[in-house]
């Protein structure tokens, strides 16, 4: 059977792919997206019939809207394969379909290897379990640390190379080159991410949203999980609920909370986004508004 795979864009999605690769699937097409272009992309396949007879559709790591799971849910009624698997609460809904698995506890990457029914310890499942690591934010995994430096060393090559390099050598980040790559790419974000502390937390406001929680905004293109978690250790957010980080760039808004505090994923759905209790997000075009003003400022030079 050839897959074809629409995948979420960050490391949990990208480690479904090295599984799919050391599972030999046969993969015929990936393709990256976010929660704005993921439902066109599902009813594209299924629609213009963008798969051959005897193809399967697997989608991990995100989930589409209900009107688009209903859609699914008739192609696989009318015999096209198509199986999707989630870890999100937000989306937790979507278990109630034959062709869903979801599981709250573990990442993607791990459902999917579960999947494949491989259990046995060895490199395929460290990586899968230094994946699920990052993606839940298991600050406590003996796994932490590598997963750290797997998200930054996925940044650093893209998605592409990443699986590339992991399908070839599943401990590709403890040998050189990456290893002595990653000590100064570890180097590198440990500056950036004390730069934007430093320069933004304590001057920024608090701020308090509907739901009587306290905030604070900080603005950041990089590190962004790294940037909340080491903003709400700071003594100067005590009696903050969360972080919320900007990143004008990809017009996203990320929420950071403590671990079984504020459930910040109940926040990032209002704004049709999802996520994880400590860990969430939802899109915003920040770059229009931002355009806008800087446009008037300038325009009012005389």
């Amino acid at each position: 059977m050839a897959y074809h795979l629409k995948l979420h864009s960050d490391l949990d999605a990208v480690g479904c792919r090295v599984v799919a690769e050391a599972s030999e699937l046969k993969i015929v097409s990936t393709s990256y997206h976010s929660y704005q272009t993921i439902d066109a992309a599902i009813l594209n396949y299924i629609d213009n019939k963008e798969y051959s007879d005897g193809d399967s559709l697997l989608i991990c790591d995100i989930c589409p809207t209900k009107e688009t799971a209903l859609c699914i849910d008739n192609a696989v009624k009318n015999g096209l394969s198509i199986e999707l698997i989630d870890h999100h609460k937000t989306r937790e809904w979507v278990k109630k379909y034959s062709w869903a698995t979801v599981a709250l506890e573990k990442s993607a990457t791990e459902i999917l290897f579960g999947l494949g029914g491989a259990t046995v310890a060895g490199p395929l499942f460290d990586f899968v379990k230094t994946v699920t690591a990052w993606d839940l934010w298991k600050l406590d995994s003996p796994y932490r640390k590598r997963s750290e430096q797997l998200n930054t060393l996925l940044g650093f090559i893209g998605k592409d190379a990443f699986v590339k390099t992991f399908a070839e050598n599943l401990i590709a980040d403890l040998v050189d080159p990456f290893k002595t790559m990653l000590d100064y790419l570890d180097a590198r974000k440990n500056r950036y991410v004390n730069q934007v502390i430093r320069n933004q937390l304590e001057k920024t406001r608090c701020y308090t949203d509907g739901f009587r929680n306290k905030f604070k905004i900080l603005f950041a293109t990089d590190f962004i999980s790294e940037i909340g978690h080491a903003a709400l250790n700071s003594l100067a957010s005590d009696d903050l609920n969360y972080i919320c980080v900007i990143n004008p760039i990809s017009n996203t808004c990320s929420l950071r909370a403590r671990e079984n505090e504020t459930d910040v994923q109940v926040i990032a759905k209002h704004f049709n986004g999802g996520g994880h209790p400590g860990a969430a997000g939802f899109p915003y075009e920040f770059t229009e508004t931002i355009e806008a003003k800087i446009w008037k400022l300038l325009n009012s030079l005389e």
